[in-house]
């Protein structure tokens, strides 16, 4: 029988409440900051990575990649300490640290990531919209069809506009026979 139980079943909620003195909520309070803190800090690092390769690809401008950046920092806080802070609750609250409370961390930090994600506005744009092309684009992607169809290479109109949003496979094979074509194409 878990801990909580026994304390449940011997004196209800004032053994519990016992168990749980103010100072290991306080412990756990600062270990929780201590982890958000870090999750932040691995959180901003990726956000910035990701911000810095999309600014390159020019993407996004240098204001929305500080935004993005932020925003992953707070959102990796935010979830390291929830999750911490609802695996040493839960610890506190059934006496051992085991996969219960492990479990209970997990969901609170998959919790917190969800509710945050809903409740924050999206700071990348959304790159599987399609672009407005102006006529100066419009011609650029003609002259591009041309050449690409002159090198005897079967790609559509929309392959195209797909290889040029991303660097996928597609686009990095378009690159690299374009670099390699005789014509300065």
């Amino acid at each position: 029988m878990s801990v909580l139980i026994k304390a449940l079943a011997k004196g209800g909620v004032g053994t519990l409440a016992r168990r749980i003195t103010k100072d290991k909520i306080l412990s756990a309070i600062a270990s929780s900051g201590k982890s958000g803190a870090v999750g932040g800090v691995i959180d901003g690092f990726l956000g910035s990575a990701e911000a810095v390769k999309l600014y390159r690809l020019d993407y996004i401008d240098s204001k929305t990649a500080s935004k993005h950046a932020a925003n992953e920092a707070a959102c990796g806080f935010f979830t390291a300490t929830a999750g911490t802070l609802g695996s040493t609750v839960a610890t506190l609250a059934l006496g051992s640290m085991g996969p219960t409370a492990l479990v209970i961390g997990m969901g609170a930090s998959v919790g917190a990531r969800w509710f945050y994600r809903k409740n924050s506005e999206p700071v990348l744009p959304d790159f599987d919209a399609e672009l407005p092309l102006d006529e100066e684009d419009e011609k650029d992607l003609e002259e591009l069809m041309g050449a690409i169809k002159k090198m005897g290479v079967d790609m559509t109109e929309d392959q195209l506009r797909n290889a040029s949003k991303r660097e996928d496979r597609a686009g990095q094979m378009l690159e690299r026979m374009m670099s390699e074509s005789d014509d300065g194409y």
